[in-house]
């Protein structure tokens, strides 16, 4: 197939600012598989149906082996929560940037999109962001993509 370009915007200063947060700074990675899908599920009910479909490709025996496959040992805790085994968050966050960057993503960060517009072409995007910077304030800045996937996380109003 065709090779994508890739990415991400993030709107603040350092990305997976959730994950660094998520199991009081241990990050729970995913419950282990003595737990089916639909128990795990429970305790998400408003994200549970879009969890399960997920969850059926992409369960804890594959969780477990991409992280280990990428050299992130975990550990089972006895109700069954899985954790890398250095009870810090910042190993997963560097795992899914380190494995981001091999595949060429851009990680841009300290990105507040404003607008988003399709081409006078009517063939993609046009995204306006402001980019806050060190040294000289905020910087407009637009982009152009062919596709776009928004992920907008929490919403708080200006």
């Amino acid at each position: 197939g065709n090779k994508l370009d890739v990415t991400i915007l993030e709107s603040g200063s350092a990305p997976l600012r959730k994950v660094k947060i998520s199991g009081g700074g241990r990050c729970n990675v995913m419950h282990d598989a003595s737990k089916g899908v639909d128990i795990i599920t429970e305790g998400y009910p408003r994200g549970s149906r879009a969890l399960k479909g997920l969850l059926h490709r992409f369960g804890p025996n594959e969780t477990k082996r991409f992280f280990q496959g990428k050299g992130v040992k975990l550990k089972v805790e006895p109700d069954g929560r899985m954790f890398p085994i250095t009870d810090d968050s910042q190993t997963i966050i560097d795992c899914l940037v380190r494995t981001a960057k091999g595949y060429n993503v851009q990680l841009l960060t300290s990105m507040r999109v404003n607008d988003v517009q399709h081409r006078d072409d009517d063939e993609g995007f046009e995204v306006k962001c402001t980019q806050k910077t060190r040294s000289e304030g905020n910087e407009d800045v637009t982009l152009s993509c062919d596709y776009l996937l928004l992920a907008t996380g929490s919403y708080r109003p200006a």
